[in-house]
């Protein structure tokens, strides 16, 4: 299976785009640590640890958002004209006019009592339905981010969640990434069920699905399928 073509890669300094060869397309500032790139209508939006920039993919003239001077960014999320994106002040709603808007507020100070977003998801099959992963488990938006309530599960209500993936022909269950282990949980009930046969370790950081259904895993040691 061949990938269309550029395609977009973020290091800890620099992202590239990759064609028949290899162009560094951004440079982070000292101390500034990159961590995703993702490509949406034609702009190309990069999270960093200082900050959130985005440029015309043909252009590539890079703008700063203000209002996320000195937050760090963590995710990326594209819908339709939204861009959401998870930051350590919160989630926000980013639109390419430059329109910024807060939709959850980081909560505490304290390293044990701080409510930190690390990912916002928009629910694959309920495009109004927002996922936010959070240190402190998962909160839920009906409503595109106006409201929000935490989501209890069974076993896992306040497990640190670094990603959220759901297979695109199963609505009722969503997958969890977290530092108790890969859970799968349905999305009525909230009960969870942990995949942990074969996993080298329960601190789980990232998954995607392949179209047949396979699970890609990253973990703090290695990738597994």
């Amino acid at each position: 299976q061949t990938c269309a073509l550029p395609i977009y890669l973020a290091g800890s300094r620099h992202c590239y785009q990759v064609d028949t060869d290899s162009k560094r397309i951004f440079t982070a500032a000292d101390e500034e640590r990159i961590h995703f790139i993702h490509k949406h209508k034609g702009m190309l939006y990069t999270a960093t640890s200082d900050g959130l920039y985005y440029a015309d993919a043909s252009l590539l003239k890079w703008n700063s958002v203000p209002g996320l001077s000195h937050s760090e960014v963590y995710s990326i999320e594209a819908f339709g004209d939204n861009i959401y994106l998870a930051c350590n002040s919160g989630a926000y709603l980013f639109r390419p006019d430059g329109t910024l808007q807060r939709l959850f507020a980081s909560r505490g100070t304290g390293a044990g009592e701080s409510l930190t977003p690390f990912l916002i998801k928009v629910d694959a099959s309920t495009p109004s339905r927002l996922w936010l992963c959070t240190n402190k488990g998962i909160f839920l938006s009906e409503d595109r981010g106006s409201t929000w309530q935490k989501f209890y599960m069974t076993g896992a209500g306040n497990a640190s969640v670094q990603c959220l993936a759901q297979f695109p022909l199963d609505a009722r269950h969503i997958y969890l990434c977290s530092d108790i282990g890969l859970i799968k949980v349905n999305i009525a009930t909230g009960d969870s069920v942990p995949l942990y046969d074969g996993l080298p370790t329960s601190k789980t950081r990232w998954m995607d699905f392949a179209t047949n259904g396979d699970i890609y895993l990253r973990s703090e040691e290695h990738t597994s399928e």
